[in-house]
């Protein structure tokens, strides 16, 4: 019985540990769904994707009533949300590369925003909000090349060259 004893005691220790690990830190990165950015234009439907600098979500313009995407600048092992007003704080000893990439990512949108082709996604709109930096784009219902290669294995040579033909 004492062994029995000392086991849940163990037991209790570590879900007590457990419960002071926020397991939820990966989601605290995200805007929560349904927040209103750019003045009422946009209103975050869902997360599409999450990398190393950035969230992607799934977002609808309010004001053209349509979907859009909306990419935002966050990498995680620099910067902190907020989870009450959203406010993006960055760790003040990454502050001098952090703004190398900052300006990087704003190049990235102002870049595309110049582009005019049918086979690239338009870029809206650019803006700062949140103590980070956003832009929206135009929203295409499909797969990424990336989940169309998992999906249907390696493309031939030919399938490759003509999808770049497209966009050349």
């Amino acid at each position: 019985m004492r062994d029995v004893k000392h086991r849940w005691f163990m037991i209790q220790d570590e879900i007590t540990d457990l419960e002071s690990i926020d397991i939820t830190s990966q989601y605290n990165m995200r805007l929560p769904l349904g927040t209103i950015l750019q003045n009422g234009t946009y209103r975050i439907i869902k997360v599409l994707a999450q990398g190393g600098f950035g969230i992607t979500y799934l977002a609808e313009d309010m004001v053209k009533h349509q979907n859009v995407v909306i990419k935002e600048y966050y990498k995680k092992e620099w910067h902190t949300r907020n989870s009450t007003t959203s406010y993006v704080s960055k760790n003040v000893s990454t502050t001098e590369i952090e703004g190398k990439f900052r300006k990087k990512f704003e190049k990235e949108a102002h870049t595309i925003m110049r582009l005019s082709h049918p086979n690239i996604v338009e870029v809206f709109d650019f803006f700062e909000e949140n103590g980070t930096l956003y832009y929206s784009m135009e929203y295409i219902d499909g797969c990424s090349l990336s989940d169309y290669v998992k999906k249907n294995g390696r493309m031939s040579e030919s399938k490759c060259i003509s999808l770049i033909r497209k966009i050349w």
